[in-house]
C-alpha cells in the first residue's frame, strides 16, 4: 500500500472514530445500555447495573452496582463533590473500601426503593429496603438515602441513615410499594 492510501485510510478511520465518540457523548441515553427498572421494582444483586445518574433512583442503583462490584472509582463518582473530597482525604480510602466491600458484598441480596420524599427541587430522600443474608438469618432493613441533583445528574448527597417511622408522616412523598 502506498503512502497516499495509508494517509487516506488513517484520516477516514479517525473521522469515523470521531463521529462515533461525538454521537455517543451527545446522546447520553446511549452511555448506559440498560435502563433503570421502574421505581418500586425489586432489584437483585445480579440485576444491578450502571444505569447512570438521570434520576435519584438510577443514581442509587448505579452506586450500589459499583459497590457490589468493588469499583472504587465509580463509587466515588456517584457521590456529590463535597463528599468525594471528604472521601479522598484518606490515602488508604481505596484499600479500606475494597476490603469492606469484599467482606460485605457477598451477603447483599437485593434492594427495593419503597418511596421517595421530595425535600427541594434538587434534594430527595429515598426509602430503600436492603436485603442481605447474614450467617444467622435474613437481614432486611429500610434505610434512607439523601440524593442531590448536581447539574443535570443525581448523586448520593448525604449519608445513609436508619429509617424512622415518622419519616412517612411528611408531605411530598411518593410511595412505590405499599407497606
Amino acid at each position: 500500500m502506498n503512502m497516499k492510501c495509508k494517509t487516506t485510510f488513517g484520516i477516514v478511520a479517525a473521522l469515523i472514530l470521531a463521529g462515533i465518540v461525538f454521537f455517543v457523548f451527545h446522546r447520553p441515553n446511549l452511555r448506559w445500555s440498560q435502563k433503570p427498572p421502574a421505581p418500586g421494582s425489586y432489584i437483585t444483586k445480579k440485576q444491578l447495573a450502571d444505569v447512570g445518574y438521570s434520576t435519584p433512583e438510577a443514581a442509587l442503583e448505579t452506586v450500589t452496582w459499583a459497590m457490589m462490584n468493588v469499583n472504587y472509582d465509580k463509587t466515588i463518582e456517584s457521590f456529590a463533590p463535597e463528599m468525594q473530597a471528604e472521601m479522598k482525604k484518606d490515602p488508604n480510602d481505596r484499600q479500606h473500601f475494597e476490603s469492606a466491600m469484599k467482606r460485605g458484598a457477598p451477603s447483599f441480596k437485593g434492594m427495593q426503593i419503597m418511596a421517595k420524599k421530595t425535600i427541594a427541587d434538587d434534594k430527595v430522600d429515598l426509602k430503600v429496603l436492603m436485603e442481605a443474608t447474614s450467617t444467622k438469618s435474613p437481614d432486611n432493613k429500610c434505610v434512607l438515602h439523601m440524593m442531590a441533583k448536581i447539574g443535570n445528574e443525581w448523586k448520593v448527597g448525604g449519608g445513609t441513615r436508619s429509617y424512622q417511622a415518622n419519616w412517612d408522616n411528611g408531605s411530598n412523598i411518593v410511595t412505590f410499594v405499599p407497606q
